[in-house]
């Protein structure tokens, strides 16, 4: 993984808080992970810089969806929850893997309601965490 900038590392809080705004603190931890593992993979598949490994098309709903980018942009730092995505990223490496391995999540709807994407078909299950699957594959 590369060094993390400013800008990076706001894209990366961002990508937390469009992904896990309503999940608990260790929710949001996890997803933070999940975006780290990505740029630490050792088979390359992303991005070694965590901001292009949140903005690759088709990876993060909050990107692609008009709504969530418009609930990102109106964050404010005194919203509780944004500040538990920064705690969450500042976590990272400090405290050990919530979900180790995992570089994938998808809504515990999608796991259980039968509509799982063709991609986590052959995933491991590294975690439920509140409304999230955490996935390594």
């Amino acid at each position: 993984m590369k060094s993390v900038t400013i800008q990076a590392m706001s894209v990366l809080v961002s990508t937390i808080y469009g992904e896990a705004e309503g999940e608990s603190y260790v929710g949001k931890c996890a997803v933070a992970e999940v975006i780290v593992n990505r740029a630490n993979d050792p088979a390359k598949r992303w991005s070694e810089d965590v901001a292009e490994v949140c903005l690759q098309p088709h990876q993060f709903e909050c990107w692609s969806k008009v709504v969530r980018r418009r609930a990102i942009e109106k964050a404010t730092l005194g919203s509780s929850v944004l500040r538990d995505c920064y705690a969450a990223v500042l976590e990272i490496g400090l405290k050990p893997a919530r979900v180790p391995g995992a570089n994938h999540f998808l809504t515990t709807a999608l796991w259980l309601g039968g509509r799982r994407p063709r991609w986590s078909k052959s995933m491991k299950v590294v975690k439920h965490i509140g409304g999230h699957v955490f996935l390594e594959g």
